[in-house]
């Protein structure tokens, strides 16, 4: 981040479940942002090239998606289910699905088996360091100008 006066400012931060919102929220006001895990880039990057519509959506919601999952008292919901235990979600259940869909793809959490209907989130298996790693490598495409996807 550099100040008015052209200097800078470094911000350290320790990948945990709490440090993901607040690092996303400092991506837009940051110069660049350096660290992060090069497995968890790759993954994304990967995601961004093979299903550039789901990592548009990940890449965007992905701290809503966050805050459902660590809200949900569910362990097995479904994604209308994690939303609906959003406050004031930006987002509809169909773009929390998607969004989920690719956090799947990312190792962020896992799906419950395999269902005849709508998918099922095993949030038993929900890792939130993986999650900080994933908002890293986000706002690292973010720095880059990335294509993030559908607007």
């Amino acid at each position: 981040m550099t100040t008015d006066l052209g200097g800078s400012i470094t911000i350290g931060y320790s990948l945990t479940s709490g440090a993901a919102p607040v690092l996303a929220s400092l991506v837009g006001v940051a110069d660049r942002v350096i660290g992060g895990d090069p497995e968890t880039a790759a993954a994304v990057d990967r995601l961004r090239r093979e299903d550039p519509t789901t990592f548009g959506y990940a890449r965007r919601n992905w701290t809503e998606a966050q805050r459902g999952i660590e809200s949900c008292t569910r362990n097995y919901p479904q994604a209308k289910q994690i939303h609906s235990s959003l406050s004031a979600p930006e987002t509809t259940p169909r773009m929390l699905g998607a969004t989920l869909s690719g956090l799947v793809t990312l190792d962020v959490l896992d799906t419950w088996g395999d269902t005849v209907g709508p998918t099922r989130y095993d949030l038993t298996e929900y890792d939130p360091s993986r999650m900080a790693s994933v908002g890293v490598a986000f706002a690292r495409a973010a720095e880059t100008g990335v294509n993030t996807g559908p607007e």
